[in-house]
């Protein structure tokens, strides 16, 4: 199990330093040992079948999670490394079950303040017991935590589902400290709360929102209007360029971490908006009629449904479109629904649609596979993508297997200009294929650096073992043969 980690912690030349920003081949490159935000689950090490705290290795089984020592990792802040380690012995010199712990939240910003989360699972326990186990975890920190931790909050973790948090503040008790932590993104200052959506790595979080003011290209006559918004990150780095931001978001606790931040660094041309995104959209719309409007979205891991994609076309005043994509497995039939011309039998879609100018990776998880991509799409019309060609294409005859034109008059099949949207339009998919290998590739490359070191150090290991076990018959063989 100890090879899903790395053995060693960056020293001396190793390009892991702390803001390494690189451009190679249009690929943004990113690495540090910043993370603004980390979980820690409470489960069972594999390879001594003890309780312990660190991050998951396998799917949880029978409701326990498998999870391995953080104290390998390079990635990570020694901070949030020692904090893992001493909740570990706390949990199991503890009287109460394991099993309801379950994981600790770790926030730590520039200044290296931390704000520490425990959070339980729900089983039943009584107001007794809730009150026994605050007070045994506020004297364990008060005695054992010496890191910079300058908030303690306590949360109970029930059975709601996300459907039944709209509407409400996710609630976290805090034991003792300050309410807030203050992280610093680019010209802003953000209060950062245990409800607060952010992301993991703040420095990772700024060149994200580089390339998206790079893209959007907004001025003092653009409305930006930013769909799944979260806690207005992006919408509040790109206020003070453009007239307005109306930002939409489902979790109310996250626009109301919008709304103080916006007051608090004195940006007054922003609207959150909590709600479905579905739902709103076209009320929204309505009242950006006649407006310049670049739309941002930073939609969840599945994507958005396509009456959204649609509602968007439908929408003339927006121009561009900036789509962050947390999944670095592009959700394709998105984009290809933003950027189709026609449906099948080459029937014509009645609307303009947005076609990807440039795609922008960012590795914002350092030493691992994944990362982000940035997508830019811009309003094309359609009639003159359809007239590129001196004679409308004839009818597309579908193999499942191949997707091609052919044409009864001249009995030539030909690969078509205009593709069905389910297989891209002029190459796209070949390209986007293509982006994804250069990204994995680039994660690959570290995955086999490190395996490479792996292995050599315990062959190494191993030799000197051998070694020192030859050397050892060698002297008692010597001195046997001697008496």
């Amino acid at each position: 199990m100890k090879s899903v980690f790395v053995h060693n912690r960056p020293t001396g030349h190793c390009s892991c330093s702390p803001r390494f920003i690189a451009q190679r081949n249009g690929f943004v490159l990113y690495s540090n040992t910043h993370w603004t935000g980390f979980k820690m689950y409470t489960g069972i090490n594999p390879d001594s079948d003890s309780v312990a705290v660190g991050l998951r290795v396998k799917d949880s089984m029978d409701g326990i999670h498998y999870v391995g020592p953080p104290d390998c990792l390079r990635n990570l802040p020694m901070p949030m490394i020692t904090l893992a380690k001493k909740f570990e012995d706390f949990v199991k010199n503890n009287s109460q079950d394991w099993r309801i712990w379950r994981n600790m939240i770790i926030r730590m910003n520039e200044d290296g303040e931390v704000m520490v989360s425990i959070v339980i699972n729900q089983h039943l326990l009584d107001n007794d017991q809730l009150s026994n186990i605050k007070c045994s975890i506020s004297e364990w920190s008060k005695k054992n935590i010496t890191e910079n931790v300058v908030s303690l909050y306590f949360q109970v973790h029930g059975e709601k589902t996300l459907a039944d948090c709209i509407g409400t503040t996710i609630e976290a008790e805090l034991l003792w400290g300050q309410k807030y932590i203050v992280e610093k993104l680019l010209n802003l200052s953000l209060e950062i709360s245990p409800a607060t959506y952010f992301r993991l790595n703040s420095l990772g979080a700024e060149e994200l929102c580089k390339v998206v003011a790079d893209l959007a290209d907004v001025n003092e006559n653009t409305t930006v209007l930013d769909l799944f918004c979260g806690s207005g990150c992006l919408a509040l780095t790109l206020a003070k360029k453009c007239k307005q931001v109306v930002g939409i978001e489902l979790i109310k606790a996250n626009i109301m971490d919008a709304k103080r931040n916006a007051e608090i660094n004195g940006i007054v041309n922003c609207e959150f908006i909590a709600g479905r995104t579905e739902d709103i959209l076209d009320s929204v719309l309505n009242k950006l009629k006649g407006c310049n409007v670049t739309v941002i979205m930073d939609p969840p891991l599945t994507g958005v449904s396509t009456g959204l994609v649609r509602t968007l076309r439908k929408f003339k005043e927006a121009i561009n479109l900036i789509y962050v994509c947390s999944n670095h497995k592009l959700p394709l039939k998105n984009l290809l629904d933003f950027s189709s011309v026609v449906r099948y039998w080459q029937k014509p879609i009645d609307t303009d649609p947005f076609l990807p100018l440039r795609i922008v990776p960012i590795d914002m998880c350092p030493h691992t596979l994944r990362s982000e991509l940035v997508l830019h799409f811009k309003r094309f019309c359609v009639d003159d993508i359809l007239s590129t060609k001196n004679d409308r294409p004839s009818k597309i005859y579908n193999n499942r297997k191949f997707r091609t034109k052919f044409n009864p008059r001249t009995s030539e099949t030909v690969t078509s200009n205009i593709q069905p949207s389910t297989s891209g339009v002029g190459g796209l998919l070949d390209y986007l294929k293509k982006i994804e290998e250069r990204a994995y590739q680039e994660g690959l490359a570290k995955g086999l650096e490190r395996k490479a070191f792996q292995m050599g150090y315990s062959r190494g290991l191993q030799c000197a073992t051998a070694a020192n076990d030859d050397d050892k018959f060698k002297n008692n063989t010597s001195t046997n043969s001697d008496q």
